[in-house]
Formats: structure tokens, sequence, C-alpha cells
């Protein structure tokens, strides 16, 4: 749905009521999420639609059938969660008033009286979460959900939480937890050292780094930037000690070597990536880089530019392998080795260098083999790829290799 105005109408329409011709009732069902074709993504259209009335939706419940109310499709009923009957009838009813009555000869009250404070028991139900806590948690559990997976796409910070969740969830982190922190900290999480909010937290910073032509101060961060000052001060301990390694890589990339290239900033990268089993954060990348995070920044802008070139380059690498790999194959017959590589595809060898810097030409051979899903072998003798002779390695009469 494109259009706000529209959708209100559309919603307008089912909550006419009786008095003007409709219904008593009206069940609004939609989608969590605008459908929008990778190529065809329009931000524009992110904010409108059912994410206004975000606030007023309700999630379907399994222990409400299904449907989020009472199993008709309507919503709960909102006095679910009062006091029961006899906890607001007062003194006019006869049954309080027969308690009252009863007082000390009372069996029932006197063991009640007599256990107080010390009875496990009754310490134990005081304690116990009611069902309107478990809701209310499960409710707050859903809304952080959303925020972190759909939204935000990391750890909401405080500043975050508090502007764009719904104010029951607001509250339910202030009273079961003391706050959002508390929530947090429930969940085994914290903002403080979070690497993926950091990765954020910098790309943020250097984008607009890039865009002034300068380093953004804690007014700039509050009116332009992604984070406010205060989001920095919450992941890294203090803002103060941000701005510092800011200020460190800013000095150190107004003082490169321009002998040092995308190439090589493209090999240092997949080092790190293969050492660490996945891509490297932005702070291992400080740390671990043979050559400074500040050429990554200042040759790509950001380290989000370097990683979609990075890919970009890494793919039509391993394109060029694989159709190197297949030509060659189709000339001998057979699966090629790392030494036919190498011997009739020249420029196979730069490329496996490129790709996998760390590795010997055997090792690197074998990864890329891994990485294009083609099995083959993978050493410079027939008897390493596990062959014995060039007929057990392709027999009579089988298919070419693919």
């Amino acid at each position: 749905m494109r259009s706000t105005l529209l959708y209100t109408q559309m919603i307008g329409r089912g909550m006419r009521g009786t008095r003007s011709g409709g219904t008593k009732d009206v069940v609004i069902i939609d989608i969590d999420d605008n459908f929008q074709l990778d190529y065809g993504h329009d931000e524009s259209i992110e904010e409108v639609g059912w994410k206004i009335y975000r606030q007023y939706w309700k999630r379907w419940a399994e222990d409400d059938g299904g449907d989020g109310g009472d199993g008709d499709g309507r919503e709960a009923d909102a006095t679910r969660d009062k006091p029961d009957a006899g906890a607001i009838r007062g003194d006019d009813d006869p049954a309080a008033k027969e308690g009252a009555i009863r007082g000390d000869d009372d069996p029932a009250a006197k063991e009640g009286a007599i256990r107080g404070d010390d009875d496990p028991a009754a310490k134990e139900g005081a304690g116990r979460p009611t069902a309107a806590d478990a809701r209310s948690r499960a409710a707050l559990d859903d809304e952080f959900d959303y925020l972190r997976d759909k939204e935000y796409g990391h750890t909401p910070t405080t500043r975050q939480f508090r502007a764009r969740a719904q104010p029951d969830a607001v509250n339910t982190a202030e009273r079961m937890f003391g706050g959002y922190a508390g929530y947090l900290e429930s969940r085994d999480l914290a903002l403080r050292g979070d690497p993926d909010l950091e990765d954020r937290l910098y790309e943020a910073y250097f984008a607009l780094y890039q865009k002034k032509r300068a380093l953004p101060s804690r007014a700039d961060l509050d009116r332009d930037g992604e984070f406010a000052a205060e989001d920095y001060a919450e992941c890294f301990g203090s803002y103060d000690f941000f701005q510092g390694v800011a200020d460190e890589i800013a000095g150190r990339m107004s003082r490169l070597d321009t002998t040092v290239t995308k190439a090589a900033l493209f090999r240092d990268y997949r080092r790190m990536r293969r050492d660490l089993g996945r891509a490297p954060h932005f702070g291992e990348v400080r740390r671990m880089s043979g050559l400074g995070i500040e050429y990554y920044l200042g040759l790509f802008g950001t380290m989000a530019e370097f990683a979609s070139a990075e890919e970009y380059d890494r793919t039509m690498v391993l394109q060029g392998l694989e159709s190197d790999y297949r030509k060659l194959a189709g000339i001998l017959g057979a699966a090629p080795d790392a030494d036919q590589m190498a011997q009739r595809a020249p420029l196979s060898s730069g490329l496996l260098r490129s790709l996998y810097p760390d590795l010997d030409a055997a090792e690197a051979y074998r990864a890329f083999l891994e990485d294009a899903g083609i099995a083959g072998p993978t050493a410079g003798a027939a008897s390493a790829s596990g062959y014995e002779s060039d007929d057990e390695r392709h027999p009579a009469g089988g298919p070419p290799p693919t």
C-alpha cells in the first residue's frame, strides 16, 4: 500500500459502526511488512501503511486460540486482566461480610495468619509472575525482536528503544526490569561492546565524515547523524573514548601511502576473514589488519562500501577461475589438478593468490574448488588427489566433469 491516506480510508470503512450503517465489530488483519522487490526497493514507502498504526495492532497469540482474542477473531476481552469480582465488591458484598464476621474463630483464617511471612508456600506465591506479567513480558519480547530484527538490524540503543517502542513495552521494561538496561541483561545482552552495534556506529560516523569532509562534532551527530552522541557513549563507555579512536583513525587517513592498492586491501581482508572464519568487525580490522583501517576508509569511504566492492571482486574472480577450470576440463577430458591449472591457465595462479593470499598453491586450489562447489583433484600429483591413475580419475565412457 503506497498511500497512507488510502490505507486509513480502508480501515475507516470497516470501523463505521452500527450508527453509520456498519457492523458492531470489525476484524482488520494485515501482514507485518510491505513486500518489495529487491530491484524496485523504495524507502519512501517503508513508513506508510500498517507501520503508522503499529502501536494499535495486537499479535495473534497461540494461547488465545490463534487469533489474538476469543477464538472468533475479535480482540481478547479487555477485562481479563482486571481483579476478580471478589476483590472489587467491597463491604456491601455478603460473601465479604461473612469472611469478616468469621474473624479469629475461623481455622482457615488462623492458619493463614500463623503462617505469615515465614511460610515458603506464601512467599513462592507472592513472587510468582502472574498471567498478566507473562503476557506483558511476551509483548515486550515481541516488540524488542521487531525493532532489532526488522527496523534497526541491531540491538537498539536506549534512545532508539524509547523513541520507537510502543509505550506499553517501555512501561513493562521499567516496571519488570527497572529499565531497558535491566531488560537487556535478562536476555544476556548488553549495548557496551556489542560488535554489531559498534559496526553500525562507526559506519554512520564515517559516512557523515565523508559527507562533511571533517570530523563530526557532537552537535553534528545529534542534528544530522543516524545515531546521537549518547548512543556512542552508551556503546563505547564514553563519547570521549570513541572520539579519541575516531581522531586517531582520521589522523592516519591524512597520511596514507599512495602505493597501497585496493587489491592489496582485498588480500588483507580475505586473510582476516579466513583466520576468523567469518567477516571481521570494524574493531577487528582495526586491530588485525596488516595495512590499517585507515586505508579501508581512505580508499572506500566506509567499511560497507569496501565490503560491497570486495564481494563483487570476489564474485568476478571466482567466475573467472571457474570458467578457466571448465574450459581446461573440456580440453583434458578430466578434472584438472592444481599443477595443470597453473601450467595451462597461467592467469589462474594470480587469481588464486588474490583470493587466498595466506595459502600455498595446493591449499588455494582446494579452497577454490570448495568455494565454487566443484568436486575434483586438488593436488599436483594424481596420487595426492585420491586417484591411482587417469583411468580411475575419469573412467572410460563416464561423463565429463561439470
